[in-house]
């Protein structure tokens, strides 16, 4: 092949594997979703070994035509191997929402403890994010049922406490705790003299107004420097399309 194809392939190559190492982290970031939502060990190594052959192995392959496949298959064999020692959420106690409560594989898990010294719209990314995996925590561990009455009082206190204790509540985490309230409630109605469920939805819903009132902190509102750019209008998005439609969500409950 002649000077000019050899050349013309590696610019090829060099340009494949920048946009591949350049689309590596918000990919990695898209998949805190899929443990927050879905918080399953092998969905989380699924899509990590998947992400570490498209934008690590790739992009090496790219850069290092000759590269022995072994050494090409490194990254996913690191990534793979710790995705079995980590979980999609984090072990930390669900008593602190300031906690690391994110896997510590995840984007967010990794980088929020550097949170304080980030700028602002990595810092509302990051704590909201956390804020939503602390809250997944927390619908996990509801019990499947309660025993006594004293049980169900002594439970919904501390649950108004804990969700009461962020300083910052972010609006884009109110689904989250609109289902942890509705597991609640479900676990209530499984006691032997159960509320019906006519009682359970209106106390849920009555609840509605006053979690809207304290989890007000709306991203896509925020005014952010431009030094934030592009991160700032990409969580504004994300957000904003969970933050402008929660009132449509509020609703559609009320009517139930």
């Amino acid at each position: 092949m002649g000077p000019v194809y050899n050349n013309s392939m590696k610019i090829i190559r060099l340009s494949l594997a920048g946009l591949l190492l350049i689309l590596a982290i918000p990919i990695w970031r898209s998949f805190d979703w899929i443990s927050i939502i879905w918080p399953d060990s092998y969905a989380m190594t699924m899509s990590l070994g998947l992400w570490s052959i498209l934008f690590l192995c790739l992009p090496l392959k790219f850069l290092r035509p000759k590269i022995h496949p072994f050494l090409m298959m490194v990254p996913f064999l690191f990534f793979w191997g710790l995705s079995f020692l980590f979980s999609p959420l984090s072990k930390m106690a669900t008593n602190q929402s300031t906690h690391t409560h994110c896997g510590y594989l995840t984007y967010s898990g990794s980088l929020y403890p550097l949170s304080p010294i980030l700028s602002e719209a990595f810092r509302d990314d990051l704590e909201a994010r956390n804020q939503m995996c602390w809250l997944r925590k927390m619908i996990s561990r509801v019990p499947e049922k309660f025993d006594s009455s004293s049980e169900v009082n002594t439970y919904l206190d501390l649950t108004q406490k804990r969700l009461m204790a962020p300083e910052i509540k972010y609006r884009v985490a109110l689904p989250f705790v609109l289902i942890f309230l509705g597991k609640t409630l479900h676990s209530w109605e499984k006691m032997n003299n159960p509320l019906n469920q006519f009682e359970s939805a209106k106390m849920l819903v009555k609840g509605i107004p006053f979690w809207t009132e304290q989890y007000q902190h709306e991203i896509s509102l925020r005014k952010y420097g431009w030094w934030n750019w592009p991160h700032s209008s990409l969580i504004q998005f994300e957000y904003g399309l969970i933050e402008n439609n929660w009132e449509k969500l509020q609703i559609m409950v009320e009517e139930q």
